[in-house]
Order: structure tokens, then sequence, then C-alpha cells
């Protein structure tokens, strides 16, 4: 796949990024068959320790590779995606920083934690098209 287009909002032009840089993950509940398991083994897409994860994977990988996109599919029984790009995600953020606070138990995160996952961790849903397009994938934010 050459690009993602994102729908941010119906009302402007989607944006469309690269992906020829980008990687992709899938995370996985406990006995749940990957990528998208049974509603019984499922979590909400919007549930706190899955986006967590996803934005440890993509501050790691920003911080250890070149790659400039990072798509995490969260462990919910329909599609849902954590979108985050390179240049925007440390630009606004100290990655380092943010590592060592989401570092810590999952036990011990405060509110503030919770937030700020919360703010940057972008959910997507991907649309299914019929034809698929050859060269992109259209999401919609969630």
């Amino acid at each position: 796949m050459e690009r993602l287009t994102l729908v941010t909002d119906w009302l402007e032009p989607p944006r469309v990024v690269p992906a020829d840089n980008g990687i992709y993950f899938a995370l996985s509940a406990a006995r749940a068959k990957c990528p998208y398991p049974a509603r019984s083994a499922a979590l909400p897409g919007t549930a706190f320790l899955p986006r967590r994860l996803a934005l440890e994977f993509a501050l790691h990988t920003f911080l250890e590779t070149s790659v400039s996109l990072v798509v995490v599919a969260l462990p919910a029984a329909e599609p849902v995606w954590v979108v985050l790009e390179r240049d925007d995600l440390l630009a606004s953020i100290d990655a380092p920083a943010v590592l060592a606070r989401l570092a810590r138990s999952p036990a011990e995160i405060d509110q503030p934690v919770r937030g700020l996952v919360g703010r940057l961790t972008r959910l997507f849903v991907p649309l299914p098209i019929f034809p698929a397009p050859a060269d992109t994938i259209y999401a919609v934010r969630l």
C-alpha cells in the first residue's frame, strides 16, 4: 500500500499520508485469534491499555528506526487502528519522557497518563470500499 487516506472531518478534504515507510502492528487479546478476536475475547476499541501499548510501540519504533508511520490494530471485534505519524508525534512531545511515564506499572497509572494516552492516540476505522483502490486504504476517525 502506497498511502493511507485519513478522513478526520466529513466537511474537510481527507488527509493523505504516505505509507511506503510505515509499519503495521496488530495487538491481540489473551486467547484471541488475531487480529480481530471474537466478541467474547475482544476489548472496546477505546480501551486504555491497548492504546497505551500502541503508543509505546510507536514511540520505540520512531526512536529506534527511520519509520515515518505506525499503524497499530487494536484487539477489538471490529477493526480499530491507532495511527501515529513520526513528525506529528515527535514534534509535540518529549518522547523519552513520555516513555518513562508509560514504563510504570499499569496499576500505578494516574489520570494525567490516561489523558496523555487519550490525547496522543488517534483512533481510526478502516473503510470497506469496493472495489478496493490499489494504492490507498481509507480510514475514518473514530
